[in-house]
């Protein structure tokens, strides 16, 4: 047994504080979990944070998606950077993603996200009503899921999710030099709810897709 530990949060960037130790290969019913490979969410939007929004989206994911405990994360592809998928001009977005049967994998899916927009936008003109004075977060994320247990990968999932959240405030901040309190605020700021509000969406299409692929007999 694989344990989710520290070491795999680290090595995907994340920086996570949290206890997990270990996980169960098998449901209740003595059924084999999913084995899911998490990649680090890439980020292509130009945010204005003072913080690695890839390494927050990636710990918020792998938090979401541990706690339900649909999946048997495997840290498989831990290794794949932004930076590394651009030298090597692999895109896991392209046609042709067999270049990921390359790499040595007990996962049977990997899964893919991104984060193409987080912009936030004042209203275009001032108002005595608070209500209208109300900032926008336009957030857009790209998910793919592959199916990797066979020769050729298959897409089980590909989406592109568009969001827009009010954001009335803003206060924490989830840079680790900041402060555990800092980043506590942050997770009940109306920031840090809407990126686990993305989240949540995600995880919960991902493991419908992933469960309805593990049981279909491809030709």
């Amino acid at each position: 047994m694989k344990y989710f530990t520290f070491l795999f949060l680290f090595l995907v960037g994340c920086g996570s504080k949290t206890t997990y130790t270990s996980q169960v290969q098998y449901h209740d019913n003595g059924v084999a979990k999913p084995k899911v490979a998490i990649v680090k969410v890439i980020d292509s939007s130009k945010h204005s944070l003072d913080w690695d929004l890839s390494s927050e989206f990636t710990e918020l994911f792998l938090e979401q998606l541990f706690t339900n405990a649909k999946f048997y994360l495997t840290d498989d592809f831990h290794m794949i950077e932004t930076s590394r998928l651009v030298n090597l001009e692999l895109s896991p977005y392209s046609a042709d993603v067999s270049w990921i049967k390359e790499m040595n994998s007990s996962s049977e899916f990997v899964i893919f996200t991104e984060v193409l927009e987080h912009t936030i936008t004042s209203p275009e003109s001032t108002s005595y009503n608070p209500i209208k004075n109300l900032k926008t977060l336009h957030l857009s994320m790209r998910v793919r899921v592959l199916d990797i247990r066979f020769d050729t990968p298959k897409i089980v999932l590909q989406e592109v999710i568009n969001k827009n959240y009010t954001i009335p405030f803003h206060f924490g901040s989830y840079d680790e030099n900041k402060g555990t309190l800092a980043k506590n605020t942050f997770s009940i700021s109306p920031l840090g709810i809407a990126h686990k509000s993305i989240l949540s969406e995600i995880t919960k299409e991902v493991e419908e897709y992933i469960t309805i692929a593990r049981s279909t007999n491809y030709e």
